[in-house]
């Protein structure tokens, strides 16, 4: 098993999408079974933010969540119809159709945590050839009257998904499509064609996020530390090979994308 996760630049528009559905479909080629987690397309999150304080300048959590989590669930069904047309079949899931659980405590529907993951539906897809297409970001939780109630992840929470994910299903490994090559050695703002390292561990790499990178959420380095998933991260619209994740350094310096 694969996860495959995809941002938002990786699904702005159709031929972007045909892009992301031939990286699933060679994975497929290749005799993997995939589980994509996608991200909501380019900006819409700031903009579904910034539209719901249009709305509401004092927007209750509640709605507010279940507004923001839109994104997602649009390019979970673009992605879905997309991979159909080329006659792979494709499932597109919500928060609780995936069996994502948040564990509904602080503040409950905003920045909320993974507390577990129920994959059984997952894998029924998987044994009847289908990709699960998981809107990632989201997760649900039952409020004290047993209701259940769409909650939002931490910003960058597609890479949260897609980590606890493959932790969940151990899955062989997990990918992260982005529009980088992988992780520079040195920052490619002062070196412009700096080398993409093979391997890089993760405190190398949270020193890249506390830089400023948005290479990969805190949130999925932390369950990193904690598990044994491997983790590829690799650019979408190019060959290039990546960088693997590992969890000892494998440097003498600390790298930057």
């Amino acid at each position: 098993i694969v996860i495959a996760k995809f941002g938002g630049t990786s699904v702005l528009s159709k031929e972007r999408l045909e892009i992301v559905a031939g990286h699933i479909q060679q994975l497929k080629s290749e005799g993997n079974n995939v589980i994509a987690v996608v991200s909501a397309p380019g900006d819409t999150t700031d903009d579904l933010f910034e539209d719901a304080h249009r709305l509401n300048p004092n927007p209750d959590d509640r709605s507010l969540a279940f507004y923001v989590s839109i994104g997602e669930l649009l390019t979970a069904g673009r992605l879905a119809l997309t991979l159909s047309g080329l006659g792979i079949p494709a499932a597109p899931l919500n928060c609780w159709q995936a069996g994502i659980r948040t564990d509904g405590l602080e503040r409950m529907y905003i920045d909320a945590k993974i507390a577990g993951i129920d994959t059984r539906m997952l894998e029924a897809f998987l044994n009847e050839n289908t990709v699960p297409v998981v809107a990632g970001f989201q997760g649900y939780f039952q409020d004290d009257a047993k209701r259940p109630q769409i909650a939002i992840l931490e910003r960058g929470g597609s890479d949260t998904t897609a980590v606890h994910l493959g932790c969940a299903i151990e899955a062989d490994w997990a990918i992260l499509f982005k529009d980088v090559e992988g992780i520079a050695a040195v920052d490619p703002k002062l070196i412009p064609h700096a080398e993409i390292l093979t391997t890089a561990s993760i405190e190398e790499v949270e020193e890249t996020v506390q830089n400023g990178s948005e290479v990969i959420s805190r949130k999925a380095l932390e369950m990193l530390r904690t598990t044994e998933c491997k983790l590829l991260i690799r650019p979408t619209f190019s060959d290039g090979a990546g960088t693997w994740i590992t969890p000892l350094p494998q440097h003498q310096i600390l790298v930057s994308t």
